[in-house]
Protein backbone atom coordinates (compact mmCIF):
# COMPACT_ATOMS: atom_id res chain seq x y z
CA UNK A 1 0.00 0.00 0.00
CA UNK A 2 1.19 3.38 -1.01
CA UNK A 3 1.60 5.80 2.26
CA UNK A 4 0.15 9.29 2.22
CA UNK A 5 4.02 10.10 2.84
CA UNK A 6 5.24 8.64 -0.44
CA UNK A 7 2.07 10.67 -2.43
CA UNK A 8 2.65 13.69 -0.91
CA UNK A 9 6.45 13.53 -2.06
CA UNK A 10 5.37 13.00 -5.24
CA UNK A 11 3.17 15.47 -5.54
CA UNK A 12 5.10 18.24 -4.18
CA UNK A 13 8.12 16.93 -6.86
CA UNK A 14 5.84 17.58 -9.62
CA UNK A 15 5.56 21.25 -8.11
CA UNK A 16 8.96 21.53 -8.56
CA UNK A 17 9.36 19.96 -11.98
CA UNK A 18 6.35 22.33 -12.62
CA UNK A 19 7.85 25.55 -11.21
CA UNK A 20 11.42 24.94 -12.54
CA UNK A 21 9.42 24.70 -15.81
CA UNK A 22 7.70 27.95 -15.51
CA UNK A 23 10.83 29.67 -14.44
CA UNK A 24 12.64 28.19 -17.67
CA UNK A 25 9.54 29.28 -19.79
CA UNK A 26 9.62 32.77 -17.71
CA UNK A 27 13.39 33.44 -18.43
CA UNK A 28 13.56 32.33 -22.53
CA UNK A 29 10.60 34.84 -22.71
CA UNK A 30 12.60 37.93 -20.56
CA UNK A 31 15.82 37.03 -22.79
CA UNK A 32 13.38 37.20 -26.53
CA UNK A 33 11.76 40.20 -24.91
CA UNK A 34 13.56 42.63 -22.13
CA UNK A 35 10.58 42.70 -20.21
CA UNK A 36 11.67 44.19 -17.13
CA UNK A 37 9.35 42.79 -15.18
CA UNK A 38 9.90 39.02 -16.11
CA UNK A 39 12.95 38.51 -14.16
CA UNK A 40 10.51 38.85 -10.65
CA UNK A 41 8.24 35.79 -12.68
CA UNK A 42 11.49 34.10 -13.15
CA UNK A 43 12.34 34.76 -9.53
CA UNK A 44 8.71 33.20 -8.15
CA UNK A 45 8.59 30.63 -10.41
CA UNK A 46 12.00 29.43 -9.27
CA UNK A 47 11.55 29.45 -5.69
CA UNK A 48 8.33 27.70 -6.25
CA UNK A 49 10.32 24.83 -7.72
CA UNK A 50 13.11 24.97 -5.08
CA UNK A 51 9.95 24.85 -2.87
CA UNK A 52 8.62 21.67 -4.32
CA UNK A 53 11.71 20.00 -4.49
CA UNK A 54 12.97 20.92 -0.69
CA UNK A 55 9.39 19.88 0.24
CA UNK A 56 9.31 16.77 -1.70
CA UNK A 57 12.79 16.02 -0.11
CA UNK A 58 11.91 16.69 3.55
CA UNK A 59 8.54 14.56 3.53
CA UNK A 60 9.71 11.70 2.04
CA UNK A 61 13.32 11.57 4.47
CA UNK A 62 11.82 12.86 7.23
CA UNK A 63 15.03 14.51 8.41
CA UNK A 64 13.13 18.12 8.71
CA UNK A 65 10.99 18.59 11.89
CA UNK A 66 7.26 20.00 10.84
CA UNK A 67 8.11 23.20 12.42
CA UNK A 68 11.14 23.94 10.44
CA UNK A 69 9.45 22.44 7.04
CA UNK A 70 6.66 25.37 7.84
CA UNK A 71 8.87 28.18 8.51
CA UNK A 72 10.78 27.26 5.39
CA UNK A 73 7.97 26.73 3.14
CA UNK A 74 5.78 29.96 4.57
CA UNK A 75 8.89 31.93 3.93
CA UNK A 76 8.85 30.77 0.54
CA UNK A 77 5.67 31.76 -0.21
CA UNK A 78 6.08 35.37 1.15
CA UNK A 79 9.18 35.78 -1.57
CA UNK A 80 6.78 34.57 -4.39
CA UNK A 81 3.77 36.18 -3.31
CA UNK A 82 6.15 39.87 -2.94
CA UNK A 83 8.09 38.80 -6.44
CA UNK A 84 4.64 38.41 -8.27
CA UNK A 85 3.44 42.09 -6.66
CA UNK A 86 6.76 43.68 -7.05
CA UNK A 87 5.29 44.70 -10.80
CA UNK A 88 2.17 45.82 -9.66
CA UNK A 89 2.92 48.12 -6.65
CA UNK A 90 5.63 49.36 -8.86
CA UNK A 91 2.55 50.11 -11.36
CA UNK A 92 0.40 51.42 -8.78
CA UNK A 93 3.21 53.57 -7.02
CA UNK A 94 4.25 55.59 -10.76
CA UNK A 95 0.45 55.85 -10.96
CA UNK A 96 0.38 57.92 -7.92
CA UNK A 97 3.18 60.20 -9.22
CA UNK A 98 5.85 58.41 -7.17
CA UNK A 99 9.31 57.21 -8.93
CA UNK A 100 9.60 53.94 -9.30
Amino acid sequence: MVHIHEITSAVLAIVGLVGAGLALVAWKSYRATANRWLPYVFGAFAILGAKGFVGAWAIFTGRVAHEHLELLLGMADLAIALLLAAPLLARFARAKGNPP
